[in-house]
Parts: structure tokens; C-alpha cells; sequence
């Protein structure tokens, strides 16, 4: 692993454990005569880096050329009937996005001010190092290696397949919503009920 990630590993337990999340879970929870159900909620979490992001795999799996875990398999095995919703944006228009506020967050070393001109020949650099993983490994190995984590771009991200691939790997279909972002935004109504069908509220 060439980038260290910008924070440590945290064990699930620190995550559930600590903090504001534990005490806000814990009010929703309530008993009814009857049922042995006692979570009658609805808990969510909506970071985009959730469906993707898996920089420690090389760390706990030194030697392997693909993770053996992702995200999908941790939440699948603690959650199993979890409804996962996907939202998948323009790839182009999310590399622009990450390298405008990656470069503005100081989280990677870009050359300032951003510009279109940068951003392209950041892609190209990227599109240059992801095409060499390429030569030695799969599709999915070079969009989980950490060698290719290294620019603002995050073009890894924006190849949605695997991580989708992933995701249907564990999670039936029917409990997997994929939503385009820019049908999302041009049209919220029709896609907020097909939110509601989904999580069937």
C-alpha cells in the first residue's frame, strides 16, 4: 500500500460504541407486547465512500491481488436484510467533483488553483497508471489496489461495475436499488415514492 488512508482502522465496536451513534440508535428502540422486535426504525447511512471504499483490505490481506472481504460482505453478514440504495452518477462529473474538493481539502497534493486543464491531465495520468495495473492484474484487483488510490481524480470509483458486481454478489436484487443521480435530480417526486416502495414505507 503506497497512500496510507487519511484516518486509522477503527474496529466495529469503537464505531457502535462510542459517540452520538450508539445514543440516537438506542432511542429508537422500544418494545411491543408480543413482538420480539425491538428496533422499530429505520437506520441509514448515506456516505458515498460506503459503496467502495476499502483501503485497509491490503493491510489485513498482504499478498493478495484482490480483497477477499468488501463492504458488501461486512454489512451482508451483520445485516443480511439490509436495503441497499446506490445512487450512480455521471463517472466524468464525479471525477471533477472529487478532484475539485479533494485539491480544496488539502487530502491529496494537488497543484493550485485547479484547473480544467489540470483535471484533464490528472485522468490521463490516472487512465496511464490504471492501464499498467492492467498488465498484471484484473479489472477489479487494479480498482482496489491502493497503488492506483493516489490522485484527486478517484477514477477507481467511477468504475461502478465492479463495486455493483460486488454489492449483487451478496445482496439479492430485490433488496438493491440503483439510482441514477441525474434522473434523481431532474425528476425527485417519481423518484422519492420508488425510494419509499423500496424501503416499502
Amino acid at each position: 500500500m503506497n497512500r496510507k488512508p487519511n484516518r486509522d482502522p477503527k474496529s466495529l465496536s469503537s464505531w457502535t460504541n462510542s459517540g452520538k451513534f450508539r445514543e440516537n440508535l438506542l432511542k429508537t428502540y422500544k418494545e411491543v407486547s408480543g413482538d420480539p422486535i425491538l428496533f422499530h426504525g429505520i437506520t441509514m447511512d448515506a456516505t458515498p465512500a460506503h459503496s467502495w471504499d476499502n483501503e485497509y483490505w491490503e493491510y489485513f490481506h498482504p499478498g493478495y491481488r484482490e480483497p477477499p472481504v468488501t463492504n458488501p460482505d461486512l454489512i451482508g453478514t451483520l445485516y443480511p436484510k439490509s436495503r441497499i440504495i446506490i445512487s450512480l452518477r455521471d463517472p466524468i462529473k464525479r471525477m471533477q467533483s472529487a478532484y475539485q474538493f479533494f485539491c480544496a481539502a488539502k487530502a491529496y497534493k494537488c497543484d493550485e488553483p485547479v484547473t480544467p486543464l489540470k483535471f484533464h491531465n490528472l485522468v490521463l495520468e490516472a487512465l496511464e497508471m490504471f492501464s499498467k495495473c492492467r498488465l498484471s492484474n484484473t479489472v477489479r484487483g487494479c480498482v482496489y489496489s491502493t497503488d492506483n488510490h493516489q490522485l484527486a481524480t478517484h477514477l477507481y470509483a467511477s468504475i461502478y461495475s465492479v463495486y455493483l458486481s460486488d454489492w449483487l454478489a451478496v445482496f439479492p436484487r430485490d433488496q438493491v436499488h440503483v439510482i441514477k443521480f441525474e434522473d434523481h435530480i431532474t425528476n425527485q417526486a417519481d423518484s422519492f415514492v420508488e425510494i419509499c416502495n423500496f424501503l416499502q414505507i
